[in-house]
């Protein structure tokens, strides 16, 4: 299996060494297979089932709701989302997983990702669309031109930030900071896997004002105050 491992990359596709553990093998060590995770799935969606499987009535237990409240909600060990679906995530360095479960409809996803981003966690979604087969439409990116654009420097509160295309690829840096890769959600929205944020661009017209950041539910704006 480890011969067969894909080779881990960081965020900006740069080679990562794999995590290695002893003791604490399970807390980031583990080298699964998505034949091995869906095998799990199915035995979690047969424990939802009520089988008396080995092991069934412990995973049922294990997937209790937790917390007395309506919509997203915490079992032993799973999220569980505002439409019941179970699911778990995590990132060592240079990768990424995904996991989840419908016990209604019975389907589950699974996603293994070589790179070290939680941006993978967004394909779940269309993933679950596509077995519903109502697939979503492609997403358009941010063109060569769209990516000049966004260049220059902004001011957030006082602090300089500067935007920066290398290639194909777009960079926010601050002071005192080192480049930050912003990866493509959108044509104008884009992810910071390091400061687990969104930025997205916003125009006048048709230049580029401010650029707009999300930390889980705040947002904070900078202006754009200087081209490239």
């Amino acid at each position: 299996m480890y011969k067969r491992r894909a080779p881990g990359t960081s965020e900006d596709l740069t080679a990562v060494p794999p995590w290695t553990f002893d003791a604490l093998a399970g807390a980031g060590a583990v080298v699964s297979s998505a034949r091995d995770l869906l095998r799990l799935i199915d035995a979690e969606i047969d424990a939802a089932d009520g089988s008396t499987q080995p092991l069934r009535r412990a995973m049922k237990l294990a997937q209790e709701p937790q917390l007395d409240r309506p919509g997203d909600n915490v079992s032993l060990g799973w999220l569980i989302d505002s439409t019941g679906r179970y699911w778990r995530n995590g990132g060592t360095g240079g990768y990424h997983a995904f996991i989840g479960f419908d016990p209604k409809s019975k389907r589950g996803v699974v996603l293994l990702a070589s790179t070290a981003t939680a941006l993978a966690d967004r394909l779940s979604e269309a993933l679950y669309k596509i077995l519903e087969g109502t697939a979503p439409p492609p997403i358009k990116f941010a063109s060569a031109a769209d990516l000049a654009a966004y260049a220059g420097t902004y001011d957030l509160s006082g602090t300089k930030l500067k935007v920066s295309v290398d290639g194909k690829r777009l960079y926010l840096e601050g002071p005192g900071e080192p480049r930050h890769r912003l990866l493509p959600i959108s044509e104008r929205e884009f992810w910071i896997e390091a400061l687990q944020s969104t930025a997205a661009f916003e125009r006048t017209g048709d230049k580029v004002a401010r650029v707009v950041f999300g930390v889980g539910d705040r947002t904070m704006a900078a202006a754009r105050v200087e081209a490239p």
